[in-house]
């Protein structure tokens, strides 16, 4: 059985064809996607749902748009944890520096 994969000009297109049908949203962790991203685990990689060594093929229906560290993190079997950046909800929770962080923490309850 022969796999058509895809290489070269066809891959770019398949690229923006996966971000224009899906967005530029990581389906793993469900934070916006850079297009213009410098650091490699932030950029834009192309998630197989059901691995190609599982029988899944390279049509769009398996494929979907995820952070490079993201899809590797699923790859490695590690847990997906994102660092906490300064746009991120919950950041600055513990306070300035020196302060009782019990006092500034929110319950969790």
């Amino acid at each position: 059985m022969s796999r058509t994969r895809w290489q070269g000009r066809d891959r770019q297109r398949l690229r923006q064809l996966i971000t224009d049908t899906y967005g530029w949203t990581c389906t793993l962790c469900h934070r916006p996607i850079d297009p213009h991203a410098t650091a490699l685990r932030d950029r834009l990689s192309i998630d197989h749902v059901l691995p190609v060594a599982r029988g899944g093929s390279d049509s769009l229906e398996n494929l979907r748009p995820t952070h490079h560290g993201c899809n590797s993190a699923k790859r490695d079997g590690r847990r997906l944890r994102r660092r906490a950046t300064e746009t991120a909800p919950g950041f600055f929770l513990a306070g300035p520096p020196g302060r009782d962080r019990k006092s500034t923490r929110l319950n969790s309850s």
